[in-house]
């Protein structure tokens, strides 16, 4: 019994194969996700694949039960979580479905798009391609939570990741600057990253240290609070947009 157990687990999640000829290439597997093949190769990055089905008529925006395109899937599994690795083969999906026109600011049912997804798993490539193929740095999801928030929140546990160049491609694409009385959970989420928050300091015309941000860095990493203060206390130059409450 157990044996069988496996073998279907296996054929489950095989790679999806060439459709035959006339085949429907947009029919929907009758499970709770209701995915379409294009959905499954981008989730396993098959680059090769996705270029096949969409030659063959696959809509390059179809939706899973969730509302998610193969766009979004893709984005979310270029991170793989367990390795802590980008995936080049993810990448390259993404870079054919967005050369396939697929919409960028397409959003799941939590009205997450696929930006927000990218800013999650803090990955600065997927992040430029996107912004510069037009994804809204602004958007807010189910929650009220633009891209930028959802960088703040996985700074600390990204070790992969190079969360200044994720902050200053959202500054850089019009994202709201973090509501000044709130920066202290700025300070919080990157205090062992000060090139994250030189790089979110420098949009403000002038900011101040004050008691809260200190308290926001843990004791055992008390090793970045003079380089911290000394970030807050020039200021930054930049004149970006508007604000952003946390």
């Amino acid at each position: 019994m157990n044996l069988g157990h496996k073998v279907k687990i296996s054929l489950n999640n095989r790679p999806p194969q060439p459709p035959f000829l006339g085949a429907n290439v947009n029919m929907k597997t009758n499970n709770q996700d209701e995915e379409t093949p294009l959905h499954t190769a981008a989730h396993f990055g098959l680059s090769e694949l996705v270029a096949f089905y969409v030659e063959h008529g696959a809509v390059v925006d179809s939706v899973n039960a969730h509302m998610e395109t193969p766009l979004a899937i893709a984005t979310y599994w270029a991170l793989r979580f367990k390795e802590q690795e980008y995936s080049r083969e993810h990448h390259l999906t993404c870079r054919m479905l967005l050369d396939y026109h697929a919409e960028v600011n397409a959003r799941d049912d939590d009205f997450k798009s696929p930006l927000h997804k990218a800013a999650w798993n803090c990955d600065h490539v997927l992040m430029h391609m996107m912004l510069e193929a037009g994804a809204e740095a602004n958007l807010m999801d189910i929650n009220g939570c633009a891209a930028i928030q959802y960088v703040l929140k996985v700074t600390s546990v990204r070790p992969a990741a190079q969360p200044e160049i994720c902050y200053q491609l959202l500054l850089n694409h019009g994202a709201a600057r973090i509501y000044p009385p709130q920066f202290h959970k700025v300070i919080q989420a990157c205090h062992s990253c000060p090139k994250a928050i030189e790089v979110v300091v420098n949009a403000y015309e002038h900011i101040k240290w004050n008691v809260k941000w200190k308290r926001a860095i843990p004791d055992d990493d008390l090793e970045h609070e003079d380089r911290v203060k000394e970030l807050c206390d020039v200021g930054g130059k930049g004149e970006m947009g508007g604000l952003l409450l946390l």
